[in-house]
């Protein structure tokens, strides 16, 4: 299980971000976060065009300054390599999923190994004002072409 928030969120801070292609995936990965210590509240997970409402790419569900901020993230390489990873996996209809962590090296550590496990995909860790590339996905070039 993993926490629902349902508000807008700029970007999270201290969190590692990365897209799974199946509930099982997802599932698995979720048993490896809590053998590794972390809580159901430090996690949150999005699917389809629900999770895609939740996320708001574009910011047209959460009013004129949500999607003034989008389209100013949309400008900046990192928050729309990120925005369009997310967006592109819950449109197929895949998961995304975010873990909170404490900001230490040894937290994004250990959640980047456990994601590591269940995916393909770029993992990605959002500090204050920055967004690091943990791991470079198979998917990663291929969007880059694409946008």
């Amino acid at each position: 299980m993993s926490h629902l928030d349902t508000k807008f969120h700029v970007l999270p801070t201290h969190a590692v971000i990365s897209v799974f292609a199946t509930k099982a995936a997802v599932d698995s990965l979720l048993t490896d976060l809590k053998a590794a210590g972390f809580d159901d509240d430090k996690i949150q997970q999005r699917y389809g065009a629900e999770g895609l409402q939740l996320v708001d790419p574009d910011g047209s569900h959460h009013g004129f300054w949500a999607k003034i901020l989008r389209g100013y993230q949309r400008l900046s390489g990192m928050e729309a390599r990120l925005l369009d990873e997310v967006e592109t996996a819950l449109k197929a209809n895949q998961y995304a999923l975010r873990v909170d962590t404490d900001s230490s090296e040894a937290q994004q550590s250990a959640v980047l190994t456990a994601m590591l496990a269940h995916t393909d995909k770029s993992v990605f860790y959002v500090g204050h004002g920055t967004i690091t590339v943990l791991h470079v996905g198979k998917n990663y070039y291929n969007a880059q072409a694409d946008g």
